[in-house]
């Protein structure tokens, strides 16, 4: 009884340190082939992190050692079981703020949407106004070129017309 509480009761630097199942698991072998007072399983299964057992270890190895009474064993599986609660209701609560984020950002997009496709629209509607008013311009300047010239040529008519009339008039 001594060597396994010195073994589970003191730090043993082996390099590896034995998880409180592993130790518990090392213990219940041990008594299955050997007597110990009720002091010293006290003693040693206090030494035991008890809340270092999850639900399955709790439900199956735990209880059925008898080293734990079924009363401290349930209580911990409730404990873990309402902390799981906490956490999956806590949990649910940020999915809805993100899922509600989420909805109205999409709302957002959607009118953010709307709203491109309007201006992408008149902005295409005005570089076709301007297209038809360049294509105006062009038309009308060559119309202006056309006068120009047609003026350029009265005026040369006028000038040869003036020429003549003033030879004439010398004579």
């Amino acid at each position: 009884v001594n060597l396994v509480k010195d073994i589970l009761l003191n730090d043993v630097s082996v390099g590896v340190i034995p998880s409180t199942k592993e130790r518990f698991d090392s213990f219940v072998f041990w008594l299955t082939e050997n007597e110990c007072s009720d002091d010293d399983k006290r003693n040693i299964t206090d030494s035991f992190t008890f809340d270092a057992f999850t639900v399955e270890e709790l439900l199956t190895d735990v209880r059925s050692s008898g080293l734990y009474s079924i009363k401290r064993i349930d209580r911990r599986v409730l404990e873990i079981h309402q902390s799981v609660q906490r956490n999956l209701e806590l949990t649910g609560e940020k999915l809805k703020d993100k899922t509600k984020a989420l909805n109205e950002k999409e709302y957002s997009n959607k009118i953010k949407e709307k709203s491109l496709t309007f201006l992408t629209k008149q902005i295409k509607d005005k570089d076709d106004q301007i297209a038809r008013k360049d294509s105006l311009l062009s038309s009308r300047d060559k119309k202006i070129r056309k006068k120009k010239k047609e003026i350029k040529k009265l005026s040369n008519k006028i000038k040869e017309c003036d020429c003549s009339t003033s030879s004439d008039i010398d004579d």
